[in-house]
């Protein structure tokens, strides 16, 4: 097929020029309407059917009339021209980011902060991209994006940390210490992170963010102690769990007291207070129009938040 439209030589403003004077049935109007010249009209609609060899139009001294084989070419003419717009449609959207697929990693973390705005405002802006979610812990999500996995990451510096990545801070989260709620520590106001020592930790295991874990047994140090782990959970929701039990106390985001969890309390610690920053991260290789639409949205929605 394609060999057959280069022999002919048919062009898309000859199919343009077709259309436009069944339309109008009229020479003038035709050429009115397609910004030409009445004769440069005529030239391509005789190039048309001289490509085709076949006869397209009758002149008559009143104006147009299509042939048989003008009405039947004039529906798939429509129909090329009605495809081509999609065609160019569907490209200018692509280059803006709204068609596609984008791949996104989160922390256990993010669904109390900002990023379940970020990704309904992305739906709302772009719903024709399917976004897949992936819950994976920071260091996970800096192998994923090595590895081409994911496109875009919710994570912590500096558990997020590669030449190879492009960072973007959206939030700022001092950490709270998180008790049973008939703890002595639920009314005491702000804690100091020495009034802990003697506490045991339900911790996440070192392994999923070994950055951020050494952070925060760092500042335990500097507040004079190490942090005695009594249990080691992966997940927020069960860190609660043990918590709301009796078993410990754990160190968490402050996003996290959104969560309401019965039987929890939640305290801020005294300065200085370690803050957990979560980034964005992409691959600077990347040039996908939907990577940079979705960063683009996070930033903003990040902005809005902070205000």
């Amino acid at each position: 097929m394609d060999d057959l439209l280069r022999e002919q030589r048919i062009e898309f403003r000859h199919l343009r020029a077709f259309v436009t004077l069944a339309e109008e049935l009229h020479f003038g109007r035709a050429a009115s309407r397609l910004h030409l010249a009445q004769p440069a009209l005529t030239k391509q609609i005789q190039q048309l059917e001289r490509s085709l060899s076949v006869r397209l139009v009758d002149r008559t001294a009143r104006g147009v009339l299509l042939t048989d084989v003008g009405r039947t070419f004039l529906v798939e003419a429509e129909r090329t021209i009605e495809q081509a717009r999609i065609a160019f449609n569907a490209a200018q959207r692509a280059e803006r980011g709204e068609l596609g697929t984008i791949r996104v990693g989160f922390a256990a973390a993010a669904p109390n902060g900002v990023f379940p705005h970020i990704v309904s405002a992305f739906r709302s802006h772009c719903p024709e991209v399917e976004v897949e979610l992936h819950e994976l812990w920071s260091g996970q999500q800096q192998q994923a994006l090595l590895a081409e996995r994911i496109d875009v990451g919710f994570g912590q510096r500096p558990a997020i940390e590669s030449e190879l990545l492009q960072l973007d801070e959206i939030q700022e989260d001092p950490v709270v210490v998180a008790v049973r709620e008939d703890d002595p520590l639920a009314s005491a106001g702000t804690v100091p992170l020495s009034a802990l020592a003697d506490r045991g930790f339900v911790m996440f295991p070192r392994r999923l963010a070994p950055a951020w874990y050494d952070e925060l047994v760092s500042a335990c140090v500097d507040a004079g102690f190490s942090p005695r782990a009594v249990q080691h959970v992966a997940s927020i929701d069960a860190t609660l769990g043990l918590v709301a039990a009796g078993l410990g106390v754990a160190l968490l985001p402050a996003s996290v007291q959104t969560i309401g969890r019965l039987g929890v309390s939640y305290a801020p610690l005294d300065e200085p207070t370690p803050v957990q920053r979560t980034m964005i991260a992409r691959r600077k290789s990347d040039s996908s129009p939907v990577v940079a639409r979705f960063v683009e949205i996070s930033r903003s929605i990040a902005i809005i938040g902070a205000r």
